[in-house]
């Protein structure tokens, strides 16, 4: 299927529910009814699922519905990404530090919590394998929160990997460039200061991404300003960060559409080797299906798996 079509059938799926009102017909058009294989796509086919996904998933008024898509693109990014055969390549090639691996899994593996493998054992007796029962309890019904407050800080040092020719890991400025003040008046950066969220979003946006990239992130900022009227998307973003991160409010419903920039992020800095990375990941998952589930792997979804047994 093309991007073209991944992007249609995403915007009929919004067009049909536009009411909040899920039927038959709305169904039918999600991605893996209509036959979307996530490990065959290819670069561009991944980028509009990636976007398309995010339509379909933050609503009007903030309200988001998770549907087995979104577990199947979150899956198989993170298998794409950070699985077995990606972290070899992480590792060897230096592509990002340990720490942002690490917060990057358990970002992804947040978003699959409510992603659970059917079984006819009691959900007490499953969780009380890892840890307190009343814990694992609290911890699952909250990975929706949890999912928004790791999101923040994963996208802010993705955005310093991508501008990395202007900005540096710690957020210091190390190369002109020309920006809006508050007031939209041009000024240019001085080396040396800080790059916050909101700098970052704009300097990706207006200095760093090609044609490609700003085409798909205009689809993601329009997408988001019309869910909350918002002037301007990467406003909006600074907004919850700043809301979020300072525990003046919690946005439950917001973790997955900023976990999609992310994704789209790294799919686009790894778009001149993404065929071996598409061929590594597909290497991998099958032998854990084979061989058993493994904590290294991403994909499948574990609610995609056969049930275990009572």
């Amino acid at each position: 299927m093309s991007p073209d079509q991944i992007a249609a059938l995403c915007e009929q799926f919004c067009h049909e529910t536009a009411t909040g009102t899920y039927s038959e017909q709305s169904q039918s058009l999600r991605l893996l009814e209509n036959g979307i294989n996530f490990p065959s796509l290819k670069y561009d086919e991944l980028m509009a699922a990636i976007i398309g996904l995010s339509e379909v998933l933050l609503r009007p008024g903030l309200n988001a519905v998770i549907d087995r898509d979104h577990y199947a693109l979150w899956a198989w990014c993170g298998e794409l990404l950070l699985g077995p055969m990606a972290q070899i390549k992480i590792h060897n090639q230096n592509i990002m530090p340990h720490e942002i691996n690490e917060l990057y899994k358990v970002t992804i593996r947040a978003a699959l919590a409510h992603c659970k493998r059917p079984t006819n054992q009691p959900q007490e007796v499953l969780l009380s394998e890892f840890m307190n029962p009343s814990t694992a309890t609290h911890l699952k019904n909250s990975c929706s929160i949890i999912l928004a407050y790791l999101t923040f800080p994963l996208l802010e040092a993705l955005l310093k990997q991508v501008c990395s020719e202007y900005v540096s890991q710690d957020a210091k400025i190390i190369k002109e460039f020309s920006r809006l003040n508050k007031k939209g008046e041009p000024y240019t950066s001085e080396i040396g200061g800080e790059a916050g969220i909101s700098i970052l979003l704009n300097l990706l946006y207006d200095h760093v991404a090609n044609p490609e990239l700003k085409a798909l992130l205009n689809r993601y900022r329009n997408h988001l300003q019309s869910t909350e009227n918002s002037v301007d998307a990467f406003a909006l973003i600074y907004h919850w960060r700043c809301s979020s991160l300072h525990g003046t409010t919690n946005y439950p419903t917001i973790g997955g559409i900023i976990l999609n920039l992310c994704l789209l992020l790294s799919t686009y800095q790894i778009k001149d080797s993404f065929e071996d990375y598409l061929r590594e990941g597909n290497m991998a998952w099958p032998r854990s299906v084979s061989g058993g589930p493994s904590f290294d792997n991403f994909y499948p979804p574990e609610c995609f798996l056969k049930p275990l047994e009572g």
